[in-house]
Order: structure tokens, then sequence, then C-alpha cells
């Protein structure tokens, strides 16, 4: 079942053009590694532009914590450390529950979709 990875930070003023590129260049690495996540995304604060949530998100535990130890979050982390005001904490959740357009797919991790 899903897991992710989520980091909160905060970019310091006027740094924000060298973060993404300092994430995008990451992401090349990132996107080619055999445990690639499925998604990866940036979210800005609404009340605080400075203010991010990194959200990684894997096929299973199994294939994030491969590529953690592969060192690929820590290479992103070297690549931004010196843009951020402060020290990013990194989060892991497994996804527990969702629901979409047609109903509710997951259910205590387990995967309950019909597949189509």
């Amino acid at each position: 079942m899903h897991h992710i990875q989520v980091m909160e930070a905060s970019v310091r003023a006027g740094k924000m053009p060298e973060f993404v590129h300092a994430v995008q260049h990451w992401e090349r690495l990132a996107l080619d590694d055999p445990d690639a996540p499925e998604y990866h995304a940036v979210y800005v604060g609404e009340a605080d532009p400075h203010r991010l949530l990194v959200v990684t998100q894997f096929r299973d535990r199994a294939t994030a914590s491969r590529f953690t130890a592969a060192g690929l979050f820590d290479t992103f982390e070297e690549k931004v450390r010196h843009l951020l005001a402060d020290v990013p904490q990194r989060t892991p959740f497994d996804l527990f529950y969702a629901a979409g357009s047609e109903g509710t797919n997951v259910i205590f991790g387990e995967d309950t979709s019909t597949p189509h």
C-alpha cells in the first residue's frame, strides 16, 4: 500500500528560484532510480509562501526503504539545505484510508478497489 515521505521546511527569502532548480535536478536523479517515487510534489503555504511541504509518494514501504537506503533523500537534503531557513523535518506515513469519486478504495491500509 502507498507510502509517503513528507518534509517540512522554510525556504530563505529570495532563494525559491534556486530551490526549484535544486529540486528539479534531484528529481531527474530520483526518477531514474529503479525504486523511483510514483509522485513528487512541493506545496507552498497559503499564508506563508516560504513554508514548504514536500511530498514523495511510493508504491509501498519496501520501495521507499530501498530508495532511502540508496541515499536519495540524503542527496535531496544536501542539495537544498543551504537554501532553507530551518532544519527540514522528514516524516514517513503509510496510507491508511483513501476515497475518490468512485468511493472508498483503501480502508485500514487494505486496497478495497475492484479492478476495472
